[in-house]
């Protein structure tokens, strides 16, 4: 799979402002709290300035918000109902790293502790032009918190994990806070240089939804005829106000039904929901760019969900009047996962209470991942990586390959396939690399050259490789590096982690000699100096490489850490 990004033409990041909860609030008798600390994998240094939020995906609420992370990472959230829960992190530029999809499950007077390792996406800076919002009530005029607000954002997709039931979140998710303020912040379109803001849709349990569109006298060419050219300069901000309409039962409503199966069985205990198809009146867009991307889920609506029945069957009333996409097993670790196909995420259109049956949804089987052993920080460098294998399947189906994705970035790059639940990686991995990775079960049924996914690891599963020496530097600007045990290296370098620029660099050639101690800009006996030292920058963060000549050619990391003078 290539990298793709979430929609070509921009990249938008929803963000919360400050203001929401009392860090120092006890806990209420009739509820618990979620606490916890974030932290940057690469450097393990805490995360400041981002929130969380507690969602149900059992009814598709945003759930509470927690104030912004101080210095040291801490965030919590308190007056929390007893329930279930799925963390969600806004931030201007990382994700979570990891399989986070385990429930939190909140009891009564109870804290519970959830640590998070984040990682830059590598998608979005957060820099850009500002829209600063208010949700109000439209008959009281009151401020609307816990509304979520997201990015109708077409082509959702290619990245491993989209929306937060899958365990992570896409920072075009946000959640108003208790005074009902939201921002959105846009990047330059792709290709154009030009800031582009897209339509965006706020959805809240007992109000309509509503989508707020731009109609500028500008568009991105190529591009659906919606929305507006954000003027110059970078740093302008639009402020916007939006007003929902309470939603009393007995007007409007509609209903949905249909089964889910896998390979021609019936699923019981599935979740169904609907998310907006677009946007909330969808009929001033032509029917090509009224659904969303592949998996995504970007506006979903709170309070209308169902679970299938022991005949695989569902049915979604009280629905407001509207066109949405029907989305199933959306929640990790129920055991499926919806297929990608068109007719497996259908569009619905509800214009009376005549009941709309979409027929069969097709689900895939979730595979476990096995090995390395998921979120282990100490893997081979070159491991067996093995998932459970997809089984079960019917007469008339057969399994065609596995097809993994792997990569040390938010995006998966690498592509392999590989007729056993297995794949033996072929090179040595660098030391610290975070490693992702996905895997998906191709089969074919009888009759038909289509190859379908029918079976995922649902989302990226992790692992961190350990490194063959442990590495200290001394403080300052002139600092020794020392590692344990003593390997001796043949290329020794310190580059600039923000451009890559090298800033000292040593070796030996086809000689192991390099030993510690080193002190900076000081070549060791044996040595020859291809980059002449440049004076390191207090605060600035570097990365220190330590290569050594492989026994069977070629050459292997002994180190690459990190360190900030």
């Amino acid at each position: 799979m290539c990298k793709r990004y979430m929609f070509v033409a921009c990249l938008a990041l929803i963000l919360a402002l400050p203001g929401c909860g009392d860090e120092d609030s006890p806990i209420g008798i009739s509820t618990g709290s979620v606490e916890g600390v974030l932290t940057e994998i690469e450097s393990g240094a805490p995360v400041p300035d981002a929130r969380v939020s507690l969602w149900e995906p059992a009814t598709l609420r945003a759930g509470p918000l927690s104030t912004p992370t101080n210095a040291t990472g801490s965030y919590r959230v308190d007056l929390v109902a007893p329930g279930d829960y799925v963390p969600v992190i806004y931030h201007k530029n990382m994700v979570i790293f990891g399989r986070t999809g385990s429930l939190l499950h909140v009891r009564a007077g109870q804290v519970v502790r959830h640590d998070l390792r984040l990682q830059a996406s590598g998608l979005w800076t957060g820099e850009g032009a500002r829209i600063n919002g208010t949700v109000l009530d439209a008959n009281t005029g009151e401020p609307v918190p816990g509304a979520h607000v997201g990015v109708t954002s077409w082509a959702l997709g290619g990245v491993d994990v989209e929306v937060p039931f899958f365990g992570t979140t896409i920072p075009e998710l946000g959640v108003t806070d208790e005074l009902g303020r939201f921002t959105l912040i846009t990047q330059p379109s792709e290709g154009t240089g030009a800031l582009y803001f897209p339509p965006f849709s706020v959805t809240k349990s007992g109000y309509k939804p509503y989508t707020m569109v731009g109609r500028g006298p500008a568009y991105v060419p190529g591009l659906p005829e919606f929305g507006t050219m954000i003027p110059a300069p970078l740093d302008s901000v639009l402020n916007v106000e939006i007003r929902l309409h309470p939603d009393p039962l007995g007007t409007g409503l509609g209903v949905v039904r249909g089964r889910v199966m896998f390979a021609g069985q019936p699923v019981p205990g599935v979740p169904v929901g609907l998310s907006l198809a677009a946007v909330a009146a969808p009929d001033t867009f032509s029917p090509t760019v009224r659904k969303a991307g592949r998996d995504g889920i970007e506006t979903p609506l709170p309070d209308h969900t169902a679970l299938s029945d022991p005949s695989g069957a569902f049915e979604i009333d009280a629905i407001p009047f509207g066109t949405y996409v029907v989305i199933s097993a959306y929640l990790a670790n129920d055991g499926y996962r919806a297929l990608a196909r068109d007719e497996d995420r259908p569009i619905v259109t509800l214009t009376s209470s005549t009941p709309v049956d979409v027929g069969d949804l097709h689900l895939a089987k979730a595979l476990q991942p096995l090995n390395p052993p998921d979120g282990s920080l100490s893997a081979e460098p070159s491991p067996e990586i093995r998932w459970e294998p997809l089984t079960g399947l019917p007469e008339g189906y057969t399994l065609v390959d596995y097809q993994l994705i792997i990569d040390d970035d938010y995006t998966l790059d690498i592509m392999v396939h590989t007729q056993e639940p297995r794949w033996q990686v072929p090179v040595r991995i660098r030391p610290n690399a975070h490693m992702r990775w996905l895997v998906q079960a191709r089969v074919v049924q009888s009759g038909s050259a289509d190859t379908l996914s029918m079976g995922v690891t649902e989302r990226a599963a992790t692992f961190t490789v350990g490194s063959p020496v442990t590495v200290t530097v001394s403080p300052g600007t002139s600092p020794t590096f020392s590692w344990t045990p003593s390997e001796a290296g043949s290329w020794l370098s310190v580059e600039a982690v923000e451009d890559g620029a090298d800033q000292w660099v040593i070796t030996t050639d086809s000689t192991n000699a390099i030993v510690p101690p080193v002190r900076y800009g000081i070549v060791p006996e044996g040595a020859r100096e291809l980059r002449a030292p440049v004076a390191l920058t207090r605060g600035t963060t570097y990365l220190l490489l330590l290569v050594r000549n492989a026994d069977a050619g070629g050459f292997e990391y002994l180190a690459i850490h990190r360190f900030t003078p």
